[in-house]
């Protein structure tokens, strides 16, 4: 199972045998919501698959900051979102980028720059033998449309012997400390967890490690890091 702690969350891959050494599984509570404003509801932004916190100094922090969206159709395509209003703050492409489907988005400063994790793992079909996620160095918001070539295409693939039956995926997670990543997949009960070692770059096809199972779901988004109190959250968007 996953379990969210005060720093970083720990996988355990059997929900009946914790180790007793274990921090106390925390549940946080959140206000009800508040509504600020609306997203476009242009051709591009009607299925919006996932959202995260800026974390570059550059573009605010707190209710002065933005919010990252990605579109789901078409795939190549991520929101900036302004947090006091809800106003658009321009869209961005990744430049020459080839993407199957993108399914979410994640954010993490690591070695002191800020990242955005592109997760294009979605497989809807279960016929992909590999899958990519796109670091992207985090761009300055200026509030215009623009791409970027600034950003490592990481290809990755399932491990032999631990293939889940269904490939399809929705939820990446970062780790705010380490810079590893974990994808846990949607279509299968109980879901499979599966993690990527952070390296400052990747070469080659990436073998994902398989930790166990996560004994609830589906898991079609989640959340991390600083802005969450260092929380796992999952759940559907």
């Amino acid at each position: 199972m996953l379990v969210a702690t005060r720093s970083r969350f720990r996988f355990f891959g059997n929900r009946r045998r914790r180790p007793s050494s274990a921090a106390p599984l925390l549940i946080p509570y959140w206000a009800d919501g508040v509504s600020l404003g609306n997203r476009p509801t242009t051709t591009n932004w009607q299925e919006n698959s996932g959202v995260t916190r800026s974390l570059l100094a550059a573009n605010g922090a707190g209710d002065s900051g933005h919010l990252w969206h990605i579109s789901d159709s078409p795939a190549n395509r991520f929101m900036a979102q302004r947090i006091s209003d809800g106003a658009g703050r321009g869209e961005w492409t990744l430049t020459g980028a080839t993407i199957s489907d993108i399914e979410d988005i994640a954010s993490a400063t690591i070695g002191g720059t800020a990242y955005l994790y592109l997760a294009d793992i979605g497989d809807n079909s279960n016929a992909r033998s590999t899958i990519n996620i796109f670091r992207v160095v985090e761009p300055t918001i200026t509030g215009s449309d623009s791409s970027t070539s600034q950003y490592e295409q990481i290809v990755c693939q399932y491990p032999a012997g631990s293939v889940p039956s269904h490939k399809d995926a929705e939820t990446l997670l970062v780790d705010p400390d380490t810079g590893d990543l974990y994808i846990v997949t949607k279509r299968i009960t109980p879901a499979r967890c599966y993690r990527l070692a952070h390296q400052s770059s990747y070469t080659g096809t990436q073998t994902l490690e398989y930790l166990g199972e996560v004994w609830t779901g589906p898991f079609t988004d989640d959340a991390t890091g600083p802005s969450t109190g260092g929380y796992v959250v999952g759940g559907s968007i």
